[in-house]
């Protein structure tokens, strides 16, 4: 009896087998390592946001935003942009967060300004449109840096973390 994961050898349950220098299992695990099974947070981001999920999604949408394909006109400025398409099942899916998780951190990222949504639909189904305002995140940015957002806590794991997005503690007592 064993269990097979898609894409990789299968685990078998009770007698070990081995390969070269590493059991099986190992060689799963190591092969689940590779880039496509990676979702990256930088550090940096959840001090930005506030907040790992929305950093985490933000480095997603970083990703996205350069391969997007869905082209709307605004009728305004007569520019093209690109919108990335995705269900929060979808998303919840590739960012290993529950549904909750994902709109909680798509709330936070709007609330920062970052990030434009429209809901469409695509093809039958309704989907959230994503788009980050590359132009205001840098400003963001270059604010949040200016104001001290890595400081000493960059290259250390010392406490407190001053996190830009989060609610700062006196506001919270």
């Amino acid at each position: 009896m064993g269990y097979v994961l898609e894409g990789y050898k299968e685990i078998t349950m009770g007698k070990r087998k081995t390969t070269g220098a590493h059991p099986e299992l190992a060689q799963t695990l190591i092969a689940m390592s590779g880039q496509r099974n990676v979702l990256t947070v930088y550090r940096p981001f959840v001090l930005f946001t506030g907040s790992l999920e929305a950093a985490l999604m933000l480095s997603q949408l970083l990703y996205w935003t350069p391969r997007a394909v869905i082209q709307v006109s605004d009728n305004q400025t007569g520019t093209v942009e690109k919108w990335i398409a995705k269900t929060d099942v979808e998303f919840s899916q590739e960012l290993c967060l529950s549904v909750y998780g994902v709109r909680s951190a798509r709330k936070r990222l709007e609330n920062m300004n970052i990030l434009h949504t429209r809901i469409k639909k695509f093809g039958t189904t309704p989907m959230v449109h994503y788009r980050l305002d590359i132009e205001l995140l840098e400003t963001s940015w270059r604010v949040w840096l200016s104001q001290g957002g890595l400081g000493e806590n960059a290259k250390s794991d010392s406490l407190p973390i001053k996190c830009w997005g989060a609610p700062r503690l006196s506001a919270v007592l």
